[in-house]
């Protein structure tokens, strides 16, 4: 009896982002409207594993692993001063975001030992507006938004 013919495949790209605006200790901002933004616009990351088999005896395995880790932070630190004489507006956070990933399996085998596929998508997201101890805001109008991501 023949061995079997086994195929594999795996696509694991991973995506780590930092985005930081931060206002530094002793830094004095002003201005009639002031905004402090930090955003990632765009995220698009997509995993595809494609395994493909053919044989009398055959097994396959695909694995598709995302892996996503943005931060966004807006941090203005002790002893930072900004003003916003009408308006002051500090946001953090994420656009559109699309992650996926996607395992096929192509198997053509008169017996098959054994067929296995995985997709696999994790995200973590984290966006922040920080005030260390001591930093001052001085505004009419203070806004404060964390956006989360937009589907596709």
């Amino acid at each position: 009896m023949a061995l079997p013919e086994s195929a594999k495949a795996e696509a694991t790209p991973s995506l780590e982002e930092r985005v930081l605006v931060s206002v530094a200790d002793g830094a004095d901002l002003r201005g009639r409207t002031t905004t402090l933004s930090a955003m990632s616009e765009s995220l698009n990351i997509t995993a595809t594993a494609l395994s493909d088999t053919d044989a009398a005896l055959a097994g396959t395995r695909t694995d598709a692993v995302v892996a996503v880790d943005s931060d966004v932070d807006v941090t203005l630190a002790s002893g930072s001063t900004v003003t916003g004489e009408r308006t002051l507006t500090l946001e953090a956070g994420h656009g559109l975001s699309i992650a996926q990933s996607i395992a096929v399996v192509d198997l053509l085998a008169f017996i098959s030992v054994s067929t296995e596929a995985e997709a696999t998508t994790t995200a973590t997201l984290d966006a922040r507006v920080t005030f260390e101890d001591g930093a001052v805001a001085r505004t009419q109008d203070l806004d404060v938004e964390l956006k989360a991501p937009t589907p596709p």
